[in-house]
């Protein structure tokens, strides 16, 4: 009987453990920030840095996103002959490797 409860702490430990490490390896390289507000007149921006929270990334990280992911601005509504969008909420992709993070955007 004591031995089978040893064993079971046992086991149970090294399932905790192995669950821990999987979720802390498994993280998210691209930290991005949940909403980010653009004055009407002025362009959504088109550069990767303006929608991570680079404070949170780890530098190596953060200069390889920058330098390969790539962005996309859906239901990009522009002003009639304007190069600025129109007044309303936007939706910010960005692509790195096999991740995809989204940023709320408000003109």
């Amino acid at each position: 009987m004591k031995n089978d409860l040893k064993k079971h702490i046992f086991y149970t430990s090294g399932f905790v453990v192995l669950s821990v490490m999987l979720v802390g390896c498994s993280g998210n390289v691209m930290d991005v920030k949940e909403e980010v507000s653009v004055e009407y007149g002025q362009p959504i921006s088109l550069k990767v840095e303006d929608y991570l929270d680079k404070d949170k990334m780890e530098k190596d990280e953060l200069d390889s996103v920058l330098k390969s992911a790539k962005l996309v601005i859906n239901g990009d509504k522009k002003e009639n002959g304007k190069g600025y969008q129109a007044i309303g909420e936007y939706a910010v992709k960005i692509s790195y490797e096999e991740e995809e993070a989204e940023v709320k955007v408000s003109v």
